[in-house]
């Protein structure tokens, strides 16, 4: 079995899961990484295959997303380009840790693919929510990565598709 393993460079959790999951996966199949986003600080502990800039969801100074900046400081034109030119038919299975360039590749040329994802817990009703909606974030998490088999991690399961984080085993020195 052939797996690319798709993730979000944007923060250091996506990273940090990515270097608990890959290893594991490696013992069972061939896997390529792919990494887009342009906001982590981590290094990644293993080979990565792909690397692009992609989309970055931006934070501002009190950790809320800014939609200024992200809609500003991204190069959605170029990360259409990635998206159209993916090529992505060799794997059996991708994997996507709220990476869009392969989410939106894997729904356009219907390809298998499952996203595991704290993002991913919010798509089930059965997690709690804030009381007052922004429709512009829901719409963000909804599209961003559109996938319809998901794995949520949240700190409580809220749903049989969501468990519990996985936590880095490694310090970082």
């Amino acid at each position: 079995m052939k797996i690319l393993y798709a993730f979000q460079g944007t923060g250091n959790g996506h990273v940090a899961r990515a270097q608990e999951i890959i290893p594991i996966l490696k013992k069972h199949a061939k896997v390529d990484t792919l990494i887009s986003g342009h906001q982590s600080q981590l290094k990644a502990d293993f080979d990565v295959n792909f690397q692009y800039r992609g989309i970055s969801l931006l934070y501002n100074k009190t950790g809320g997303l800014s939609y200024r900046k992200t809609f500003t400081e991204n190069k959605f034109f170029e990360a259409a380009k990635t998206i159209r030119e993916l090529e992505l038919s060799q794997y059996d299975l991708i994997i996507n840790d709220y990476e869009p360039l392969t989410g939106w590749a894997s729904k356009l040329k219907k390809l298998p693919m499952i996203e595991l994802s704290h993002q991913a817990s919010m798509s089930f009703p059965e997690t709690p929510k804030p009381k007052k909606k922004d429709f512009l974030g829901e719409m963000i998490l909804k599209y961003y990565v559109p996938s319809e088999r998901k794995i949520g991690f949240h700190f409580e399961n809220y749903h049989p598709q969501i468990k519990k984080p996985v936590i880095r085993k490694k310090s970082e020195v």
